[in-house]
Formats: C-alpha cells, structure tokens, sequence
C-alpha cells in the first residue's frame, strides 16, 4: 500500500499532452514492478529480494511504452486496486488543456471522468484558474468535483499565525 500518488502534467512547451505519458508516469508513482528493477534484484540473495503482489506482473519500461492507452489503463487500474492509495495528486491538471482541437478537448474530458469512475480513487487535479473551465464543461465532471481555492499569502513574521491562517483552513479540506 502507499497513501497517495502525485504526478505531474508536462508542460505543453516541451511537447504534446499525451495521457501514455501521463499512465506511465502513474505506474512509476504507484510503483509498479517494472522489470528493469526486478532484474538487477535478482543478483542479490533470494531474502534481499523486494518482494511484490504476484498480481503486478513486472514488466519492462519498454514494453510498457509500446502498449496503447488503453493496455495502460488496464494496468493503472489493477495497480491502483493493489496499492490503494488514498488519493491521486495531478499537478500542472490545466496543461491537459494543451490540445490541438475541440474534439480532443472534449476527449480530455471524458478521459478524466472514466478515471474518476474506473480508479475508485479521488483525483485532485492542482492548477490555475483554467481548470475551472475544463471543468465546467462537462455535467459529469460537475458532479464529482469539489473546488478549493488556496489563496496566495504573504508571510507577516510579526503575526505568523494570523498570516497563514486562511490558507491552513484550505489545507485542512484535505485530511
């Protein structure tokens, strides 16, 4: 079990939002055995080995890269039921945006509402104002979402506790 995955989004100026990308990077968070890992644990003792739920089936990085979308999803899926976590973190969520048309757009919508149904885990998407458009395009997404607004603040060193205190009320939503 671990209690939390965070990853974040690239930033579209170093190439194109591609959720293949985004579920690698989920497996790596989520720990998933990949092979490349396994195989140098195997000149060790047999007692050093790490053991791993015989459910994850190891596998390399570059078989993992060939799958499609859809095989990776699979993949995170079971992960996900194995390791539990108690929430996925999505940092930079507004760079899902980056896509070259309204119908991939509108796919980037169904794609996190499928997530949200099939991951049984809650999903905290982190970003800037723009995710409030992305989500409010989509009823589905309406639905299932919760908006908590950090505000910025400055740091009064002759007052801490009070300078902090409006964004420790929103960190607090999340326990």
């Amino acid at each position: 079990m671990i209690p939390y995955a965070s990853i974040e989004i690239k930033s579209p100026v170093l190439s194109p939002f591609s959720w293949k990308d985004t579920h690698l990077e989920l497996l790596k968070e989520l720990q998933h055995p990949f092979t490349d890992v396994v195989e140098r644990k195997k000149t060790m003792r047999p007692w050093e080995k790490v053991e791993t739920p015989s459910d994850l089936k190891a596998t390399t990085t570059g078989a993992l890269i060939r799958k499609n979308n859809d095989h990776l999803f699979r993949i995170v899926q079971k992960t996900v039921r194995l390791r539990r976590p108690k929430a996925i973190i999505i940092d930079e969520a507004h760079h899902v945006l980056a896509v070259k048309s309204e119908k991939l757009f509108k796919d980037q919508l169904e794609h996190l509402k499928f997530m949200a149904n099939r991951l049984d885990t809650p999903l905290i998407l982190i970003g800037t104002y723009e995710l409030n458009s992305l989500l409010d395009l989509s009823a589905a997404l309406v639905r299932r979402r919760s908006v908590v607004h950090l505000p910025r603040y400055k740091f009064d060193s002759a007052n801490p506790r009070e300078s902090l205190k409006e964004f420790a009320s929103a960190v607090r939503l999340f326990n």
